[in-house]
């Protein structure tokens, strides 16, 4: 790691590994082997979830295997959404899904989202962030 850094976090789309057993297990094994100044933070199926959490107004456990297949519900809200370098340079993403509330709101269905992911009943695909994990540990530094 380069000297000066402390902490790396990574975030992880999983729909891009959660199909293929194979690169799951390389994957979690791989993790494991990571130091502790490097955290992985990962959403299921991507990072959009937490952007859709702004929006919903109840934690939904609607399973989306892709971006594919979020992507419909999402752009319901977010119209021109694209997921591409371009798009993010030229949109203050961060300022429209921060204002009136909506950060909070997503915080809150997160952890709700969450503690349904971890009953014994839940599938792999399941959906979840831990977007509110990291910003929560942005701000503590």
């Amino acid at each position: 790691m380069q000297e000066g850094y402390d902490k790396v976090f990574c975030v992880i789309d999983y729909d891009t590994i959660i199909d293929d057993p194979d690169d799951f297990s390389r994957f979690s094994s791989a993790v494991n082997k990571l130091p502790k100044s490097i955290e992985i933070i990962p959403s299921m199926p991507c990072i959009e979830f937490w952007f859709l959490l702004h929006y919903l107004r109840y934690a939904s456990t609607k399973e989306y295997r892709s971006f594919k297949e979020l992507e419909p519900e999402l752009k319901k809200y977010i119209p021109k959404y694209k997921k591409s370098e371009s798009y993010f340079k030229a949109c203050s993403l961060y300022q429209m899904l921060s204002k009136e509330g909506k950060e909070e709101q997503a915080i809150r269905l997160a952890e709700e989202i969450r503690k349904q992911k971890n009953e014994p009943t839940a599938s792999k695909t399941h959906p979840f962030t831990d977007i509110d994990k990291l910003l929560l540990k942005l701000s503590q530094m």
